[in-house]
C-alpha cells in the first residue's frame, strides 16, 4: 500500500491482512488507508494529531492496535526498516481470540 506524496514508511500487509481489506466495502476500505496515512503522518511529525492507536501487552506484546471504526488493525512497526506491517484486519470482538 504505497501512500501518495513524500514519505519514507512503507505498509505491508500479510495474506490475512489483503484477504480482509478486499472483502470490506470501499468506503471502510478507504478509511483504513486513510487512517495508516495519518499514523504514518503522526510518526513522521508532519501532524500533530495523535490517531487511535494503542500498544499491546502479555501475548500480543511488539504488535499494535489502530481503531478504526468497529475493525482493529493489527501491525507492527519496524522502525529501523520504516515497515509497518499489518498482520490483521478484524471486527472489535473478534481481534484478540484468534491468537
Amino acid at each position: 500500500m504505497e501512500k501518495p506524496g513524500n514519505t519514507k514508511y512503507k505498509i505491508i500487509l500479510s495474506k490475512k491482512a489483503q484477504k480482509t481489506f478486499h472483502s470490506l466495502d470501499k468506503n471502510m476500505q478507504l478509511r483504513i488507508r486513510k487512517a495508516l496515512f495519518n499514523y504514518i503522518d503522526y510518526i513522521e511529525g508532519k501532524t500533530n494529531r495523535r490517531p487511535d492507536v494503542k500498544a499491546l501487552h502479555g501475548n500480543f506484546r511488539g504488535y499494535y492496535r489502530l481503531r478504526v471504526g468497529k475493525y482493529r488493525v493489527i501491525f507492527e512497526q519496524k522502525v529501523f526498516e520504516l515497515v509497518i506491517h499489518v498482520l490483521d484486519i478484524t471486527q472489535r470482538g473478534d481481534v484478540y481470540k484468534q491468537r
